[in-house]
């Protein structure tokens, strides 16, 4: 089930696609993909093929031999791939399969006419069959960033290096078209980084004499997963905690505030949901971050291409046969990329694959190794953590009082940090001729109060609130209900801090904002941005029971 695409996202027909193929062609003379009908090295028509391909290396070749128990062809600069089809010569070989154990799926036929080139190509060769292709695309691509850059020049350039082949492409155009090696590069440490990525960001930063600021989470995988039980594919929390959260604290605080213009990697065709990118938008999940994509409409091919031909460092983990680079225990790995993971980091996936299968038993799955053996944990929908986080708030009218005041009992102790979540609706003013310990949440504009709140007597879990606005403000009821919901939920986990445009949110052990920085934009409390701004109400969104009951 697809998560909802965000608004900035607008789906367009690909004709309308700036500069996107739909098909590679081969050479027979040259033995090299095309990027157009007619070889620009030989002037040999090549034939129709697949859509994109990726090199195969020495290393993946002795893997899918091993693993697949295949023979592969000795020419290895003929084998190309695309998914999980190993192609010779501009023809398919074989395809492959992963789910469960590894196994051939088909073995194709050559064709009666096949002949090998003369010559074993080179990446010059590849080059020169496209040269004139590649170089509008590169052209293209340098041009877009100095137009982005001329045209948010209040925002500081940087670049955001994710230890993948595309971000280090991004990184090479972005050099290039500014003539500068001074751009920052921003590298968010999720804490599950596979470590080739950790070895190759040192070393991307010690040939490429870049500036590079590494941000790292506090919070631990594990710990979470226990409060918000393991992400899944339409619950990927782990992304707001260990990549947003931290991203923003760079990203909403350089320029002295002014913002950011993050140059990304992201490609169209690597999955459907970034196949209705934009290639500038503002960064939803980050308040003071625009994004822009220089290679959006580019293949791995022309991504390939330019690694080799203008030798820029990749990660070692692609010579292995990763397609991604990313998060180790990611929920959108595909079943290859786990049985890789499995294969070359088995020590460093070790400690999440055992917690899964204690997950498991802990649920009731009847075989608990094959619920993580086969994914199937990744695609679970709603969440178990029932006592970690509580679905409901209790609520019950004051028939004493007027109709407009209700009680509200907690899952835990109502302290003086609940008056922190509702700063973002207006600022707190303690009722010092009270005997009991109320507060005033006053109205930033009108300075009139929108509502009190009251911790009551013996009572730890407990409080009254009354609102003074009328009639009954069914919106300002919903909102205080949601950051009720909020306190209560709360893991301290840090995806709000990255909404926050003023910086105001600093989240610690209590949670604390900043009522001089804040100016109640709401960004923090809409639903829009619920997904984002806070974690643990979107993992509760998951379960078949309601947020909120009345009792």
């Amino acid at each position: 089930m697809e998560k909802k695409i965000r608004k900035h996202k607008k789906t367009r027909p690909d004709d309308e696609f700036i500069g996107t193929r739909k098909s590679l062609y081969w050479c027979r003379a040259c033995g090299v993909p095309l990027l157009s009908p007619e070889c620009e090295r030989c002037g040999t028509q090549g034939h129709r093929i697949c859509s994109d391909l990726r090199p195969v290396f020495p290393e993946q070749k002795r893997f899918l031999e091993e693993f697949y128990g295949l023979s592969l062809p000795a020419q290895i600069k003929l084998l190309w791939m695309r998914h999980r089809t190993v192609w010779f010569n501009g023809y398919r070989f074989v395809r492959l399969s992963a789910t469960g154990k590894p196994k051939v799926a088909k073995v194709y036929r050559l064709p009666r006419n096949f002949t090998l080139p003369k010559r074993t190509p080179s990446w010059r060769t590849v080059w020169l069959a496209n040269k004139t292709k590649m170089q509008d695309v590169i052209t293209e691509a340098k041009q877009f960033v100095r137009q982005i850059v001329k045209q948010h020049s209040e925002r500081l350039p940087v670049v955001s290096f994710s230890g993948g082949k595309d971000s280090a492409v991004v990184s090479a155009l972005v050099r290039r078209a500014l003539r500068s090696n001074t751009v920052l590069h921003v590298f968010g440490d999720t804490t599950m980084e596979i470590p080739d990525t950790y070895r190759y960001v040192k070393a991307f930063q010690r040939t490429q004499h870049v500036p590079l600021k590494v941000v790292k989470s506090k919070k631990m995988f594990l710990e979470m997963c226990e409060a918000f039980d393991p992400p899944t594919q339409i619950n990927p929390w782990c992304c707001s905690v260990f990549k947003k959260a931290t991203l923003s604290t760079v990203m909403n605080s350089i320029n002295d505030g002014q913002g950011v213009l993050s140059f990304e990697g992201i490609r169209r065709t690597e999955s459907t949901r970034r196949r209705l990118h934009e290639r500038v938008y503002e960064r939803g999940a980050i308040a003071k971050q625009i994004s822009a994509n220089p290679i959006l409409e580019w293949g791995e091919f022309e991504v390939w291409l330019l690694i080799h031909y203008w030798g820029i460092p990749f990660n070692p983990a692609y010579a292995k046969g990763f397609t991604r680079v990313g998060c180790l225990y990611c929920p959108h790995n595909s079943s290859f990329t786990d049985l890789l993971a499995s294969k070359f980091y088995a020590a460093q996936q070790a400690p999440f694959v055992d917690y899964l299968i204690s997950y498991a038993r802990r649920i009731g799955k009847p075989d608990p190794i094959e619920y993580v053996s086969s994914g199937a944990w990744k695609t679970r929908v709603g969440t178990t953590a029932a006592k970690a986080i509580p679905t409901k708030i209790h609520s019950r009218p004051c028939h004493n009082i007027e109709n407009a005041t209700v009680y509200y009992l907690f899952h835990k102790a109502a302290s003086p940090e609940l008056i922190e979540f509702f700063k973002p609706l207006g600022f707190p003013v303690r009722d010092s001729n009270s005997e009991t310990n109320r507060y005033f949440i006053v109205d930033r504009s009108s300075r009139l109060p929108l509502f009190f709140v009251v911790f009551v007597h013996n009572s730890f879990n407990q409080v009254k609130i009354a609102y003074c606005v009328q009639p009954n403000p069914k919106r300002l009821v919903q909102r205080v209900e949601r950051q009720l919901l909020k306190y209560q939920s709360c893991r301290e986990c840090g995806a709000c801090v990255s909404l926050c445009p003023e910086r105001a949110i600093n989240v610690g052990s209590p949670l604390r904002i900043d009522e001089a920085k804040c100016r109640g934009c709401g960004r923090c409390m809409s639903s829009k941005y619920l997904p984002y701004s806070c974690v643990g109400i979107d993992a509760l969104r998951q379960r078949k029971k309601g947020l909120l009951t009345y009792g």
